[in-house]
């Protein structure tokens, strides 16, 4: 989330783009139901070391977040690569 729209972003309404300046995580949280059908815990730290890339199983579909990820505007952003 942002705290103040005049500050920590900047719109361009020419481009349809927002930057972020600064922004704030409000809340993170581990839920008992996952989102995804499939989703499972990857790993957990507890001595420091992670599991490599080769060691995590493959992923599991994703259809909320595919049909997210094809909405218009970002098709549009993803044409003019926009950064």
């Amino acid at each position: 989330m942002i705290k103040d729209q005049r500050r920590d972003q900047e719109l361009n309404r020419h481009t349809r783009t927002r930057r972020i300046h600064r922004a704030f995580l409000e809340h993170v949280a581990f839920v008992g139901v996952p989102a995804y059908p499939g989703a499972k815990v990857l790993a957990v730290r507890s001595d420091g070391t992670l599991m490599t890339e080769a060691e995590l199983p493959p992923l599991s579909p994703t259809p909320l977040l595919d049909k997210y990820l094809d909405d218009p505007i970002f098709a549009w952003a993803k044409s003019k690569r926009l950064h």
